[in-house]
């Protein structure tokens, strides 16, 4: 740049905003997969609250069914009560199925 120019030529700017859409396009997917798996962190505590307080009302009014139906939070979750262990299942905001089991005492 000449000594009589204030500002930035063409070709600089060019050059900036280059770098700033590289380092954009590099962090994007980063930030969609954290975002993604808080999402489902969120899912999975909430999956464990629930068959954990299933589980707790089941134990204090001897009420056993075998599969049980929940909608919590536009999710559907499906437990499903053995005599060894209680799972519940639901699916991840990507499609992925999940399951989470506990033992029963």
């Amino acid at each position: 740049m000449s000594a009589n120019n204030k500002g930035f030529s063409l070709l600089e700017s060019i050059a900036a905003f280059s770098l700033w859409c590289l380092a954009v396009l590099t962090l994007l997917p980063c930030i969609v997969s954290m975002m993604q798996e808080r999402e489902n962190s969120s899912l999975e505590i909430q999956a464990i609250k629930l068959l954990q307080n299933r589980m707790t009302d089941r134990v204090m009014e001897q009420d056993f069914k075998e599969t049980e139906l929940f909608k919590e939070g536009g999710i559907q979750y499906k437990i499903h009560n053995k005599s060894d262990q209680s799972c519940i299942h639901w699916n991840e905001a990507s499609g992925k199925k999940r399951e989470l089991c506990f033992q029963n005492h």
